[in-house]
């Protein structure tokens, strides 16, 4: 009983001084001229773009020189590892190449590369690497927030819609307006881009703190709703089903009560936000809402038809996947849009990808958790490539195959740091 309720004590007293020690943390990284290099690279691999004619495709090779700016000087410099748990993905990324061998084309090669050196940077073991990458996601999370809140600070002020993405990247965003409502993606290049890449982003940074609810998060959450996404309502409640769980395993009720109170209050403003609309905006972001739930619009009956395509298919890739060069769906205009789980199956195979989904599912349940398996089902759900290098740094951090140590108070100099308790997930006593 003692023990219980010391250690009780002790993550009671240990949650009251996260936050000033995750922004000294944070300050301590910001020291190094090295640090922002990292973030300017992490900003380009996380955010998606495209170059002229040339697409993603050399998008994605910029993306990928970016990770090895990342990667490789920990290894030349920092005497960094990467876990054992990479070779599951560098199996799977094998068999994907050979499948394609026949037909090899650069952009097989490419997607090869991002899956391997993507779910490196996830399974790299470095003393200073996961506090380090908390800065990098923190970093990014905020520049995005802030200029999305500014760019929808722009529209309510003055009714025009500001370019933010066209600022760093070559092509312009695809944010435009409905009625008098808008959808609005800030530095991201379309508004479900936004909703996707920013929870996808919190999702990493909730596995790196070992929490889910924090000021941070739930003002993420409740701004990919104002870009009118239908995937960021879904985002939003898996999100929120997750918190739920996690109040419910919080340790003391001091941090229900502190879990709760921050959910009601952002709750709370977004709603009073939300009702100071004019009538007609909220009239136009309502109706916008009910015609792309309406599974008999074009965008309804394009998703209707890739989930029966491949379902048709998956027979056919039981074992090994198809070569790029085809598709589950011809008829479809974008097959990515039923989620990455549909891609997954389709280019890696059925079982290969229920082998990878469900060593991931058990890895996050074993060690941070149930209420962290909501938000993988939205990750499987994302709208992108299954060779986004973003979504493999997830994976790879997810399926760590030793119980890996939370931030540490002095990580950024490697001096007198004391790491977390781990292994415990939610259900911490």
């Amino acid at each position: 009983m003692t023990s219980r309720s010391s250690s009780s004590e002790i993550a009671t007293k240990r949650h009251s001084l996260e936050a000033p020690n995750s922004m000294k943390r944070l300050l301590m990284h910001a020291r190094s001229p090295w640090f922002w290099v990292e973030s300017i690279c992490f900003f380009i691999v996380a955010t998606h773009f495209e170059i002229g004619e040339a697409g993603s495709g050399l998008a994605y090779v910029i993306k990928l020189a970016c990770l090895g700016i990342i990667l490789l000087p920990r290894f030349a410099i920092g005497g960094a590892t990467i876990g054992n748990g990479v070779a599951w993905v560098f199996i799977l990324a094998c068999v994907f190449l050979s499948v394609n061998l026949i037909e090899t084309t650069d952009r097989a090669v490419i997607a090869f590369a991002l899956i391997a050196v993507g779910s490196a940077v996830g399974q790299l073991r470095d003393p200073n690497w996961d506090d380090r990458l908390i800065a990098l996601l923190t970093v990014y999370l905020v520049i995005h927030l802030g200029g999305f809140i500014f760019q929808v600070g722009q529209f309510l002020l003055q009714g025009q819609i500001l370019e933010l993405h066209g600022l760093i990247f070559p092509s312009a965003s695809r944010a435009y307006q409905i009625g008098t409502a808008a959808r609005l993606s800030g530095f991201q290049i379309e508004p479900g881009t936004y909703a996707q890449w920013m929870l996808m982003a919190t999702f990493l940074r909730c596995l790196l703190l070992r929490r889910i609810i924090s000021p941070l998060t739930v003002a993420i959450v409740a701004s990919t709703l104002v870009t009118l996404s239908l995937w960021a309502v879904i985002g939003a409640a898996l999100f929120s089903a997750g918190a739920i769980i996690e109040a419910v395993f919080q340790s003391t009720v001091r941090n229900k009560f502190r879990a709760t109170y921050l959910v009601l209050i952002f709750g709370v403003a977004f709603l009073i936000f939300f009702y100071s609309l004019p009538d007609a905006t909220i009239r136009d972001s309502l109706t916008y809402l009910d015609v792309k739930a309406d599974l008999t619009s074009t965008s309804g009956t394009d998703k209707v038809a890739a989930v029966g395509a491949i379902f048709e298919r998956v027979f056919d890739v039981l074992i090994f996947g198809a070569p790029m060069g085809s598709r589950f769906c011809e008829a479809c205009l974008s097959p990515q849009d039923v989620g990455i789980w549909a891609n997954l199956i389709y280019y890696f195979g059925l079982l290969p990808t229920l082998a990878v989904v469900g060593l991931t599912a058990w890895s996050i349940a074993s060690r941070w958790g149930p209420s962290y398996l909501p938000l993988l089902v939205a990750l499987l759900s994302w709208k992108a490539q299954f060779y986004d290098p973003f979504l493999w740094i997830i994976l790879g951090y997810a399926l760590h195959p030793v119980a890996r140590t939370a931030p540490t108070e002095r990580v950024a100099t490697g001096e007198g740091f004391e790491p977390r308790p781990t292994g415990t997930g939610n259900l911490r006593p």
